[in-house]
Parts: structure tokens; C-alpha cells; sequence
């Protein structure tokens, strides 16, 4: 028997089946090419105020600007190199370049809601070399689509949602912005706290990581096949399980615990950002010996020792130290051997303590932006065919 097509979640006021047909049966489609510089300029102004479009990810593909446009409004790219497959519908005139798919419906249609359709569809592209998305490719994947009516109406509902999805995200980037300006600031110590009577704490002294930290001992697990691996990424984005299992070696590759409060760093990538402490998620979880640990030995804040080296000015300067034209890898000595400037406990309690409640705000919008983005996914399996 045929499957009637007819969405899961769908306005009460709507009772006809949609439509299936072929990409080339809905669409004209087309390619981007090359944009002439002399019809190009990198940012825009009064007479170049065409946006050029590639298949990038970064700002919706925005490459530049033009003086002249080849695609009107009213239609979708699809990125047809790197992540494959991403719809993006344009309002405005545009320019498209480097073979980004452009589709310009046949039919009255809204282009946000073919966008929304587009991006369910999971395009399989079989290739030996870089893979591509071509206009003779996506033509023959089906699509199915109900009257416009109720594409306005689908539309118009899923618009309140990126919307709202749109406002967290500028609310995230503001709280993170913010918090890294205020950082900059209290690691230059523009800005410094008082004591509980109002008064200045005492100057900041200048230590060695060596001072603070010690490398920790490494605990060889002699039964590593069922523990999952730790990995250290980078950007600040902490210690997570990889998802990976260590797998018998002939010349038996040691692996090793590791337990909550380390600070671990990868030695490869710590001016990338990839440092973290392990937590209780992670704790006695198996890390290789690529990844350097180490314990605190005075009594210091963790806290703030973290903030002052997780700051990309900080680990940046240290890529710089280490230098060299071929792969940077800073050695435990060296790491050691790092300076900063600390307060006395009490101060770096107060930095801590004011820093980890912008951390708690951000992760709060960061929940409330995931919790948005999986119930438009929801919508999306519901409400389409």
C-alpha cells in the first residue's frame, strides 16, 4: 500500500497530502563561479553592497561584496563542497561563488521553508577524491512540500523559533565577550578587588608554574581495554571522554589514571588552548603519556591558576616561546618553568569566585540554547515529510 504523505504534527486547518517530486522538477538550478575583482571589494560600502556567497559555514558563507548580483531574492543556496548539503534561503540579491549550489523554485513557494526541508534531506555524495555536491546530483533526490498556504504557515512558525534561537546565541557571544574583556582587565589588574574592610590587597608576586604545580605521578592501568580515554581539547574546552578505548599493543603501550583536580595539558597543543582539569565525570579515566598532568602543591586557588593560564594571550605567548618552523611541544621543564603574577589566596578567591558565576551564566544560555536547537530538530521531524 502507499504511504500517504502527510507530516506527524501538522496545523488543524490542512487535510491534502503533499507533493513528492524530484529537485529538478521544483527547482531551476544553478552553480556559482568567479566574481571578477574588479566586482569585488572584501567589506561594504555605498556602491559595492551585493553580498558574495560561498560555500563556507562562517557568517551564513559571506565572503564579501559586489557591485553587481547574479542570483535575485527569493532563493537557496545548498553548499555543495565541505559539509555538504546546507540550505540557506536568500531574501536579498546575491552573487554566488566556488560551484555553491543556488535553486530557484519553479512553483509559489517559500524559500525558508524549502530551506528547513533541504537541511533534513542527508546527501550521499560517493567519491574517491574531495567530496563534492553537483547540480546533476541534487537533482534527482525527491522533495516533498504541501500547498504554499501551509508552507507560509510552517514557515512563519519555525521563523518565532530561530528567532528565539538567534537571541540566545547573540546573548551567549555578549556574556562571553564580556568575560573575556573583564579578564584581560584583571589579569593587567586595571581592575582589582578590596578586602572585606575596602581595603587594596597587597601587590601581585611573580611565580614559576614550578612553584605551584608538580607533575604527577603516572599510575600504570594494567586492564585498560574497558576504560575510556580521556583527550584534552583544545580552545579551552576542557577534558572529555574520547568515545575511544585503548587497544592491545605488541610492545604493551602503558596507560595511565588519572584523578580529579589534575590539571592536565596537551603538550603538542597547549598554545592551542589544550589544557583542562579532570572533574568527576572524567576522574580515573585512562590518558596516554602524550598528555602531561600535574598536581597543586601550595595552597592556591585552582580556580584562578586556571583562568590565568587558559587565556588565549597567555598560551599564544607561550607558542611563540617555544617557536620553531616544525611541531610545537612545550616539555614538562618548560611548562614549569612559565610565569605568572598572583595575588594573595584571598584575592584569588574573589576572581574565582566572580569569574565562575560569568561561566555559570554562559553555560546557563548555552543550556537554554541546546534545549532551542533540539526542539527545532524535533519540529523539523515532525512537521515535515
Amino acid at each position: 500500500m502507499k504511504t500517504k504523505s502527510i507530516p506527524q504534527l501538522r496545523f488543524p486547518e490542512f487535510k491534502e497530502e503533499w507533493q513528492t517530486n524530484r529537485f529538478d522538477e521544483v527547482f531551476d538550478i544553478g552553480a556559482g563561479g568567479d566574481v571578477s575583482q574588479n566586482h569585488f571589494k572584501k567589506l561594504k560600502d555605498n556602491i559595492f553592497t551585493y553580498p558574495v556567497y560561498s560555500n563556507s559555514e562562517s557568517e551564513s558563507g559571506l565572503y564579501g561584496y559586489s557591485d553587481i548580483y547574479k542570483e535575485k531574492s527569493n532563493c537557496i543556496t545548498v553548499t555543495g563542497r565541505g559539509r555538504l548539503g546546507i540550505a540557506i534561503a536568500r531574501k536579498e540579491p546575491f552573487y554566488p561563488i566556488v560551484r555553491l549550489l543556488t535553486l530557484r523554485s519553479k512553483l509559489k513557494s517559500n524559500v525558508c521553508f524549502f530551506e528547513n526541508s533541504i537541511n533534513k534531506i542527508n546527501f550521499f555524495v560517493e567519491s574517491t577524491g574531495v567530496p563534492q555536491l553537483t547540480g546533476p546530483q541534487i537533482s534527482i533526490y525527491k522533495i516533498s512540500f504541501p500547498a504554499f498556504e501551509e508552507q507560509e504557515k510552517i514557515a512563519g512558525f519555525l521563523g518565532v523559533v530561530d528567532e528565539k534561537i538567534e537571541k540566545l546565541e547573540n546573548k551567549k557571544e555578549l556574556f562571553e565577550n564580556f568575560k573575556k574583556g573583564v579578564m584581560q582587565k584583571i589579569f593587567s589588574q586595571k581592575i582589582r578587588f578590596k578586602d572585606k574592610n575596602g581595603k587594596d590587597f597587597p601587590d601581585w608576586e611573580e611565580k614559576k608554574l614550578g612553584e605551584i604545580l608538580e607533575e604527577a605521578q603516572k599510575q600504570k592501568e594494567f586492564n585498560p581495554e574497558k576504560t575510556e580515554l580521556l583527550t584534552v581539547k583544545l580552545h579551552n574546552l576542557g577534558i572529555i571522554k574520547s568515545g575511544n578505548f585503548p587497544k592491545p599493543t605488541r610492545n604493551g603501550r602503558p596507560y595511565y589514571k588519572r584523578f580529579i583536580g589534575e590539571l592536565l595539558i596537551g603538550r603538542q597543543n597547549f598554545h592551542n588552548g589544550g589544557l583542562g582539569f579532570v572533574n568527576k565525570i572524567t576522574d580515573g579515566l585512562i590518558a596516554s603519556n602524550a598528555i602531561s598532568s600535574f598536581l597543586f602543591t601550595n595552597t592556591v586557588n585552582k580556580k584562578f591558576i586556571y583562568y590565568y593560564i587558559s587565556r588565549a594571550d597567555y598560551y599564544r605567548r607561550v607558542g611563540d616561546i617555544i617557536g620553531g618552523t616544525g611541531q610545537k611541544e612545550i616539555s614538562t621543564t618548560e611548562f614549569l618553568k612559565l610565569k605568572i603574577k598572583t595575588p594573595i589566596l584571598k584575592e584569588q578567591e574573589k576572581i574565582a569566585k566572580f569569574l565562575t558565576s560569568l561561566d555559570n551564566k554562559v553555560e546557563l544560555i548555552n543550556n537554554q540554547l541546546e534545549q532551542s536547537r533540539f526542539f527545532k530538530k524535533s519540529l523539523l521531524q515532525q512537521m515535515f515529510v
